[in-house]
């Protein structure tokens, strides 16, 4: 009896985060750097389903044409809340990724990496 209790609360919680996602509560702001195939199956899949818990706010699309990627995520961070920055695939310079990382408004934001994997989706996140 227990393990139905568990399953029928399980998946009320569920449908509940769901509905909630889907009107645009309770998600995860990103901003995606790259411009190759996995980045914009990452940005497809992340739009397509609210389920993910995720809202793209902005896209980066040539992080090589900016000297100062640091900088560009930093004036970004005055105007929009980001909880999370997606590199696809992972091409910046060692430069560029101490920069990101050492920014002081980026701190207490995720950082993640997707694989060039041609042909196959991005993971679920």
């Amino acid at each position: 009896m227990l393990f139905v209790v568990i399953g029928v609360t399980r998946s009320g919680l569920r449908a509940l985060l769901l509905r909630l996602r889907s009107n645009g509560h309770n998600l995860a702001s990103i901003v995606v750097i790259g411009e190759s195939s996995s980045a914009g199956a990452f940005i497809r899949t992340v739009a397509g389903e609210a389920g993910t818990g995720y809202r793209v706010v902005a896209h980066i699309s040539d992080p090589k044409a900016s000297d100062d990627i640091a900088y560009v995520l930093h004036e970004l961070s005055k105007t929009v809340t980001i909880d999370e920055v997606v590199i696809a695939p992972f091409n910046l310079s060692a430069d560029q990724l101490q920069a990101i990382v050492a920014e002081p408004s980026m701190r207490g934001i995720r950082l993640r990496a997707v694989p060039e994997l041609d042909g196959l989706p991005p993971p679920k996140c």
